[in-house]
């Protein structure tokens, strides 16, 4: 960041989680881009998207969000939660009756 740039992005840090995988038949793709905002050497606060792909037999589509509470003890400690709400769209490739599943799924992670 230059020297003149706010007091608030000085204190954001971006990042990624990227993964992909692949196997007979099936591919996964998932890209996880996040903004963490240090609130001081103890305390930071997250903010992220997920996109996850997944196709096999049937099609997934997860899209959603997520909150991350940070607190750092001391430097080996270091101590979560993560909110998440997901977006869930299923497409089957398969006839059961019902192939089309579309649901919103709350998650909490400690």
């Amino acid at each position: 960041m230059p020297k003149n740039a706010p007091y608030f992005l000085n204190q954001v840090r971006f990042g990624a989680g990227i993964g992909l995988n692949y196997g007979y038949g099936c591919f996964c793709g998932t890209v996880v881009p996040r903004a963490v905002y240090i609130f001081d050497k103890a305390f930071a606060i997250a903010k992220g998207l997920i996109l996850h792909l997944i196709k096999k037999v049937c099609k997934h589509t997860i899209l959603g969000g997520c909150l991350i509470g940070l607190f750092k003890a001391v430097n080996e400690l270091r101590i979560f939660v993560e909110i998440e709400g997901l977006h869930v769209k299923q497409n089957l490739s398969i006839n059961l009756g019902l192939n089309k599943y579309d649901y919103c799924i709350p998650a909490l992670f400690f």
